[in-house]
């Protein structure tokens, strides 16, 4: 499955919101790392990131991650 993502905000007046797409088989890993090391950088959750440049001044990054899905 696809969890498309669509980022609202007031902030973000002059383009479009900034989305991306999950892919997502609907299970979660469970994190296993010896123990003393850790990698900070790395995230089992699913999740995706986009870029966005305003007039070309700057780059403004987002990241989602999936942290919970509830089905009823």
């Amino acid at each position: 499955m696809t969890v498309h993502v669509l980022f609202h905000s007031s902030v973000i007046e002059d383009a479009s919101p900034p989305e991306c797409d999950i892919a997502w088989n609907g299970t979660y890993l469970s994190p296993h790392q010896p123990i003393g090391v850790t990698k900070a950088n790395t995230s089992l959750l699913p999740g995706c990131w986009t870029a966005e440049s305003r007039e070309g001044y700057h780059m403004t990054y987002y990241w989602f991650h999936l942290f919970d899905w509830i089905i009823n």
